[in-house]
């Protein structure tokens, strides 16, 4: 359910979509949307790849594009399409950190062991390289425009690690 909600790119923010993962997610919070909600604890684990190469099964979910290989790294961080894949991490965290902690682990493995692990994609390395550097891009402008967030006593923690 989460899967959907979150790489669904048209309507990862729409209230009705936010509402209902979260209750189907935690079906404790039959009150969630009320100021009275007994607030219990849930971890929820989502993850997919930036870029995405992968199939998903929702048809929302944006696709890798093949002009991205004609890009620069900068033109793909700016492009609309690219920063909805697989999902759009700013409308996300938008629409959901209001209700829960939203929280980012980010795995990222050296540079040079990705390009050397999908040769074929972007037909070849070099244009491969291309389009992970605009995602890095991508990726790093979202983690340093929100490194810490205050929680629900107040105190200032980590919004994500790697």
């Amino acid at each position: 359910q989460l899967r959907d909600a979150l790489f669904s790119s048209e309507n990862v923010d729409d209230p009705n979509l936010v509402q209902a993962t979260i209750e189907g997610l935690c079906p404790f919070y039959t009150t969630f949307w009320t100021e009275s909600s007994s607030w219990k604890k849930f971890v929820v684990i989502e993850g997919n790849s930036f870029p995405s190469g992968g199939a998903n099964s929702s048809p929302f979910f944006t696709k890798r594009q093949r002009y991205w290989s004609e890009l620069t790294p900068e033109g793909i961080a700016s492009d609309e399409l690219a920063l909805r894949h697989p999902t759009s991490l700013q409308r996300f965290y938008d629409a959901y950190s209001p209700y829960v902690d939203v929280k980012f682990v980010v795995l990222h493995r050296p540079y040079l062991d990705t390009i050397a692990s999908h040769v074929k994609y972007e037909l070849g390395p070099k244009m491969h390289s291309t389009v992970v550097g605009g995602f890095l891009l991508i990726l790093s402008r979202f983690l340093a425009g929100h490194m810490y967030r205050q929680d629900a006593n107040g105190a200032i923690e980590a919004l994500w690690t790697i």
